[in-house]
């Protein structure tokens, strides 16, 4: 994307900068995850901050036509900042004792009169004050399993939005790309907008340039086979 071509070498230096930095990542998030109570929690906020954003970029090239590069990068990067800031903010709330959890995800109600005796002889640890310095969000009370829709909503719409200001031109676009549910999305609405919207679809890729799909599929087995000769090199010397 963004008009990039890269050799084998900086290819190589590229992906190995990635490995380094998202491993770096997620070392780091090993001192976010010792804080969280429970491991089930810990996983499902931890995929809905990096997947969430993922398939927000996945979901705008399916089913936005109109989408840029640009677009797509914008939408995923911030939605991925602000489910960081979410997810981040709620461990360092519930640290500080800022945290309440009766709106977004309330506790059930428990009863332990039919437990045994020999069940409840435990030492309870004080609970600690509320820190006066933290400067709690509501939005740190929103539950980790809305991290992934909130995300992905995020991506698509804020990479709409900045698409529009210099939308890629859909007849030009390769129409095998786009989902063939994108009209039937649009089934309920009043007829007079699905007319638009059909017409709007049957133009998708009118224009479009077989050639280019052919040098994108030569281009693919040509990078998968310097892959290939790169990964065998760095095993066999």
């Amino acid at each position: 994307g963004f008009g990039m071509k890269l050799d084998e070498t900086k290819a190589t230096r590229l992906t190995k900068a990635l490995a380094i930095i998202f491993g770096i990542l997620g070392y780091l998030l090993i001192f976010v995850v010792k804080n969280v109570k429970g491991v089930l929690e810990a996983a499902l906020g931890i995929f809905g901050i990096m997947g969430g954003p993922v398939l927000g970029a996945f979901t705008l090239g399916m089913f936005v036509p109109f989408t840029t590069n640009l677009g797509a990068f914008v939408g995923e990067f911030s939605s991925l900042i602000f489910t960081m800031w979410m997810g981040f903010g709620q461990t360092a709330s519930q640290q500080a004792k800022h945290y309440n959890s009766g709106r977004w995800s309330p506790k059930m109600p428990t009863d332990i009169s039919e437990c045994p005796a020999s069940w409840l002889n435990y030492t309870v640890k004080g609970v600690a004050p509320k820190s006066d310095n933290f400067a709690h969000l509501p939005l740190y009370e929103v539950s980790y399993m809305w991290f992934s829709a909130i995300a992905c909503m995020w991506c698509v719409v804020v990479g709409m939005l900045v698409s529009l200001y210099k939308p890629a031109d859909h007849k030009q676009v390769d129409r095998r790309l786009i989902s063939p549910a994108l009209p039937k999305l649009f089934a309920i609405w009043p007829h007079f907008i699905r007319r638009h919207i059909d017409a709007y679809v049957a133009d998708i890729g009118i224009d479009f340039d077989e050639s280019k799909a052919k040098h994108y599929s030569k281009e693919e087995t040509q990078l998968k086979g310097e892959i290939n000769m790169t990964f065998q090199k760095n095993h066999t010397g």
